[in-house]
């Protein structure tokens, strides 16, 4: 698959998983077929499924992954020029189960504020240090959605590597016009606005130990303007979690007071 900003290659997936469920009579399995939209399920961009996919380093699933009321998640790998992580999300034909867990889609986080000319990567990672979007997953289908890093790294001789925010739509993020510091951010990729979802950014509280003033800031496809909204926050321990409301496609950045 060819290499360039608007395609993230699938070089490797790590794991994948698939979600089934039996549809009961009156629930979805009827006459109306696979194609039918049930209550409740955001329409997707037909149109745009394929390029989609192709953005996400994703592929259609095979098996049970492409069967009625099913999905598969995905984490793609890119091990080109440069480095950064996806997580995508697949239903070829639908998939809806009112009462499941959210579902998440998610990326590691870094620490990136005061980054210049050269960034090193954290020597470890906890689990739990991540930033994404959590949403339902009710699907109509040919639905597809991948959350990645912003950060783009490029790894340089002398050691360490370059860093350049980028997404589907700017090869260059503004994310200088941000208010504080960026401490990381991701995109969201998708064919479809996600149910009751929420972008969210958990990080060690050892990074940060005041949480007043912290934003998430959203910038739409195409467009240069900010929207910034104060984060609400859950105190998860050892952790913060920074959260807002959201489902477009789009950016997304933690901004926290200070120079970036």
């Amino acid at each position: 698959m060819k290499n360039s900003q608007q395609c993230l290659p699938l070089c490797c997936s790590a794991l994948i998983l698939v979600a089934t469920a039996t549809l009961l009579p009156g629930c979805g399995g009827g006459a109306g077929g696979p194609e039918q939209q049930q209550a409740g399920v955001a329409a997707s961009d037909v149109a745009a499924y394929a390029a989609t996919l192709a953005y996400c380093g994703s592929q259609e699933p095979g098996g049970s992954g492409a069967s009625a009321d099913s999905f598969e998640v995905t984490w793609p790998t890119h091990s080109g020029p440069t480095d950064y992580d996806v997580n995508a999300i697949v239903s070829p034909a639908g998939y809806i189960n009112p009462t499941g867990p959210a579902q998440r889609l998610q990326v590691d986080i870094h620490d990136y504020r005061g980054a210049k000319d050269t960034v090193l990567k954290a020597a470890y990672i906890e689990p739990a240090w991540k930033m994404g979007i959590a949403f339902q997953p009710a699907l109509a289908p040919k639905s597809v959605a991948c959350v990645a890093s912003l950060g783009k790294l490029t790894p340089i001789p002398k050691g360490g590597y370059t860093l350049a925010w980028r997404s589907k739509w700017a090869s260059a993020v503004p994310v200088e016009r941000v208010p504080g510091a960026v401490f990381d951010g991701f995109e969201l990729v998708s064919n479809f606005s996600p149910a009751n979802a929420t972008v969210f950014f958990v990080m060690a509280k050892s990074r940060m130990a005041s949480t007043a003033g912290a934003s998430i800031c959203y910038l739409a496809p195409t467009s240069q303007q900010w929207d910034c909204a104060a984060a609400s926050v859950n105190d998860l321990g050892t952790n913060w979690s920074f959260n807002r409301l959201s489902s477009q496609a789009g950016v997304y950045v933690l901004t926290v007071p200070g120079i970036g």
